[in-house]
């Protein structure tokens, strides 16, 4: 499913008129691509989803958020049935995480495998794609096919102190993404606090 309607993109300037639905649809799958790209994400809802993921500090972060449904989550092929799911991320008790932490001490890069349901549902009945992503994709396209100018790029600013934002996101600033595609992202960046010693 489409990040957003064809239809809609066509009303975004007279001339997407001239463009023909292939090439607009793939316009619409950049601005799609460039999105996830940038706040390290992926998007459109999947159920059962597998994913590996490295604890920070007792928590794990998804890259499909609101996440639904938590089916597993398995450390070395363990089972690990200590954990709280909110929207965006999993508690793991503390006891499975710090079992986790010393794993990772000798065993680099140590991950969970976590399988769940999780992402916005982008059309119809249930829809919850927040307004900020669909308004990106919208400037996204029309800053693709050059149908209105922007603001020229990002100054630099970056979040603060404590919050990585993905290397993806780093390397899109710098190849130009305006200013305000880039503010409509931010507050959906996949944030992690820094991972320190214990817990």
């Amino acid at each position: 499913m489409a990040l957003i309607p064809l239809e809609d993109a066509r009303r975004l300037q007279p001339s997407a008129e001239d463009y023909p639905d292939a090439l607009l649809e793939k316009l619409i799958m950049r601005a799609q691509e460039t999105i996830e790209q940038i706040t390290d994400r992926k998007l459109e809802r999947q159920a059962d989803f597998a994913e590996y993921l490295e604890a920070a500090n007792g928590f794990l972060y998804p890259r499909r958020i609101p996440i639904e449904t938590v089916t597993s989550i398995t450390l070395d092929g363990q089972p690990v049935t200590g954990y709280a799911v909110e929207d965006e991320e999993i508690n793991l008790q503390r006891q499975d995480y710090r079992t986790g932490y010393r794993l990772a001490r000798h065993y680099r890069r140590r991950r969970y495998r976590v399988t769940y349901t999780g992402g916005y549902v982008f059309e119809g009945a249930g829809a919850n794609l927040p307004v900020t992503l669909s308004e990106a994709a919208y400037e996204l396209v029309s800053f693709f096919a050059g149908w209105r100018e922007f603001v020229p790029t990002m100054d630099g600013n970056m979040p603060g102190p404590g919050l990585d934002i993905s290397r993806n996101a780093a390397r899109m600033i710098k190849q130009g993404i305006p200013r305000i595609i880039y503010d409509r992202l931010k507050p959906h960046f996949r944030q992690k606090p820094r991972v320190y010693d214990g817990y």
